[in-house]
C-alpha cells in the first residue's frame, strides 16, 4: 500500500492529485497497488475517486451520499468507481493467497535481530578517552529514562515492543549502581535535585541519561526549540558542577541543540530511539565489547537560528516554495554556505582510528551506459577492530543547474583488523551524476567535470579526484531565439564564437538580450539574403 499525503502540491490535495496519483505512480511508475489516504485528509471524494485514489481512511466519511448522488446524476461513472475498486479486489485476492498466512514470527528472532541494529545505529559524538569504560566497577546512573527508556516517537510512531529492556536492570549487571531519577518528563525540583547530589557525593563516573519527550518531539506539531528539556538541563548543570566525570546519553528522534553539554562532559552518545533491544547494546558499546560504528543521518547544527528556514516557517502564507530544497535543506545547505556545525551529516567516532590512501579510479571519462568503479584504502592504525563508514560525494564543477557543493552518493561499512588495511571498491552509475530536469520532468545526466570525494563525514574529506561526465541524453531543452545571449556563450560556446568571429564583438550590455534581437540586428546591419539568414537561424538553434 502506499499512503498519501495532507498537503497541497501545484493547487491539488496529494489524495485528489491526477498528476501524482495516476500519471507518475501508476502509469510512470507502474504501481497497480492500494494507495489510501491519511486520516481525513480527503476534502473531495469526487474527485479523489477520479483520480486513483482506493481507500478513503479511516471510517466511513460524511461523503458516502456525495458519491451516491454523483452516480446517479452521471458526475461519476460506474467505470471510474469501478477503476477506484479494482486495486482492493487484487490487494484481496493478494492477501488470500499469501502462502505465509497462519504461521508464526520469531519474536526472539527478531528482539535480537533489534539488538543487532541498535549497536550498529548507537552514534558516539564526543569523547575524551574516558571511553571504553575499564576498570570501572561503581558508577552513578541519574535521569529517568534510565528507569524509562523512551524508545518510541510519539503518535502513530509508538509501538509496543515484544521484549522492553531497561538501562537501569542491564547497566546492574555489568556495575555497581547508585540511581537518581533526576526529572519527572520534563521537570524537576528541589527535593530531585538533592538526590542527584547524593549520587554524585558517592562517585566519580556518571552516566546521565536525556533527551526529547513526547510532548516535544511527537507527529502533528513543531517543535518549539531544539533545546534539551529545562529541567533536564538543571540537573546535568548540577553535574558539571560536581567535577565529576559524566558520559551524556541522548534519546530523541532528531537533531538536538547540545551546545550546553558539549564540552561540558566527557563523552557524548546519541542513541536516539533504539526500540526494544535498547539497553544491552548501549552496555555493550560502553564497555568496550562493540565498537560503536554509528554515523549521523542528519547535521546537528548550533543552535535554531542556523537552521534553514528559521523565521520563514511556519508562516501564515497559503503556500510554500519548495524551489529551493535543493540547496536549502540538510546537509547540503550547512556544506555549501561553509557554516560552521556541531556534528556534520556523516559523522561518528570509534574507538578505532583509520587512514585512507591510494584512490583509484576505473576512469577518468565516463559515460551514460558505464560504471564508474572508486578504489580506495582504509588502514586500521590502532590496536582495536572497528568498522569504518566510508561515504563518497560528488561535486558539480561545470553543473547547468544550481547544485550544492556536494552531494553524498553512495557509501558502505567495511570491517577493519587492528593494524591491517583492506581495498574498498564502490560503484557509482549514472545516477551520480544525474539531477532532475524541470524541462524533461525525470532525472538527467549532466556533461562536464565532477570531483570525486572519498570522506569519513560531508566535511573531513580524505582523498578527493577528478572526471569527465559524457552523455548524448539532453538535460535540458534546446535554447530557443527568447534565451538571453549570456546562455548561448554559457552552454552552446560554438555558436556564440561563430558570432563574435564572423560579424564582431557583443559588449557586455548585449549579454541579457535575446538572441532573436540580435539576429535582428545582424540581419538588417550585414544586409543577408532569406537564405542567409535562414542557414544562420538553423546553425544557431539546432
Amino acid at each position: 500500500m502506499i499512503m498519501s499525503s495532507y498537503n497541497k502540491i501545484r493547487g491539488h490535495y496529494a489524495g485528489e492529485s491526477k498528476e501524482f496519483l495516476h500519471d507518475i505512480l501508476r502509469t510512470k511508475w507502474n504501481y497497480d497497488g492500494v494507495v489510501i489516504s491519511d486520516w481525513t485528509s480527503i476534502q473531495d471524494k469526487v474527485k479523489s475517486i477520479k483520480n486513483g485514489m482506493n481507500l478513503d481512511m479511516p471510517y466511513e466519511s460524511e461523503f458516502y451520499t456525495e458519491v451516491l448522488d454523483s452516480v446517479k446524476n452521471g458526475q461519476l461513472s460506474e467505470k471510474e468507481l469501478d477503476m477506484s475498486l479494482m486495486p482492493l479486489m487484487k490487494f484481496r485476492d493478494r492477501v488470500l493467497s499469501n502462502k505465509e498466512k497462519a504461521k508464526m514470527t520469531s519474536l526472539k528472532d527478531n528482539h535480537t535481530m533489534a539488538y543487532q541494529v541498535s549497536q550498529e545505529a548507537i552514534v558516539l559524538l564526543e569523547n575524551d578517552g574516558i571511553l571504553p569504560l575499564k576498570n570501572v566497577s561503581r558508577i552513578g546512573i541519574i535521569g529517568e529514562f534510565a528507569e524509562k527508556p523512551r524508545v518510541n516517537g510519539g503518535g502513530s510512531a509508538t509501538l509496543k515492543a515484544f521484549k522492553m529492556e531497561n538501562p537501569l536492570d542491564e547497566f546492574k549487571k555489568e556495575f555497581s549502581i547508585d540511581y537518581s531519577k533526576g526529572y519527572c518528563e520534563e521537570n524537576t525540583s528541589d527535593e530531585l535535585l538533592n538526590d542527584v547530589k547524593k549520587v554524585l557525593d558517592n562517585n566519580d563516573t556518571i552516566i546521565f541519561f536525556t533527551g526529547t519527550t513526547e510532548s516535544l518531539e511527537s507527529e502533528g506539531r513543531e517543535r518549539p526549540h531544539m533545546k534539551l528539556p529545562q529541567g533536564h538541563l538543571d540537573v546535568f548543570n548540577v553535574i558539571k558542577k560536581s567535577g565529576k566525570n559524566v558520559i551524556v546519553i541522548l534519546n530523541n528522534g532528531s537533531a538536538l541543540d547540545v551546545s550546553e553539554i558539549s564540552g561540558n562532559s566527557n563523552a557524548i552518545f546519541e542513541s536516539w530511539l533504539l526500540g526494544g533491544a535498547n539497553s544491552k547494546a548501549l552496555v555493550d558499546v560502553i564497555t568496550g565489547r562493540i565498537n560503536p560504528s554509528g554515523r549521523l543521518s542528519e547535521t546537528f547544527p548550533k543552535k535554531l537560528e542556523h537552521t534553514p528556514f528559521y523565521g520563514e516557517y511556519p508562516c501564515n502564507a497559503d503556500t510554500v516554495d519548495y524551489s529551493a530544497d535543493l540547496m536549502r535543506l540538510g546537509y547540503r545547505y550547512y556544506d555549501t554556505h561553509h557554516y560552521d556545525v556541531q556534528y556534520p551529516f556523516g559523522f561518528g567516532l570509534s574507538y578505532s582510528k583509520f587512514e585512507y590512501s591510494n584512490l583509484r579510479l576505473g576512469s577518468d571519462k565516463v559515460r551514460d551506459d558505464e560504471l564508474l568503479y572508486v578504489n580506495f584504502t582504509i588502514t586500521n592504525t590502532s590496536d582495536v577492530d572497528g568498522f569504518e563508514v566510508p561515504q563518497i560525494y560528488v561535486s558539480s564543477t561545470e553543473s547547468y543547474y544550481p547544485k550544492p557543493r556536494k552531494e553524498l552518493k553512495a557509501y558502505t561499512k567495511v570491517f577493519v583488523a587492528a593494524g591491517a588495511s583492506i581495498d574498498v571498491s564502490i560503484t557509482l552509475d549514472k545516477n551520480a551524476f544525474s539531477i532532475y530536469s524541470v524541462d524533461f520532468e525525470d532525472f538527467r545526466a549532466v556533461p562536464g567535470k565532477y570531483e570525486i570525494l572519498v570522506g569519513k563525514n560531508v566535511r573531513d574529506i580524505e582523498l578527493v579526484s577528478s572526471i569527465d561526465y559524457f552523455t548524448e541524453v539532453p538535460y535540458r531543452k534546446p535554447l530557443d531565439e527568447n534565451q538571453p545571449i549570456t546562455n548561448f556563450k554559457l552552454y552552446k560556446t560554438d555558436v556564440y564564437d561563430y558570432l563574435i568571429k564572423k560579424y564582431g564583438k557583443l559588449e557586455w550590455y548585449d549579454m541579457e538580450q535575446p538572441m532573436k534581437r540580435i539576429l535582428f540586428r545582424i540581419n538588417r546591419d550585414f544586409k543577408l539574403s532569406d537564405s542567409e539568414y535562414t542557414e544562420l537561424k538553423k546553425k544557431i538553434y539546432e
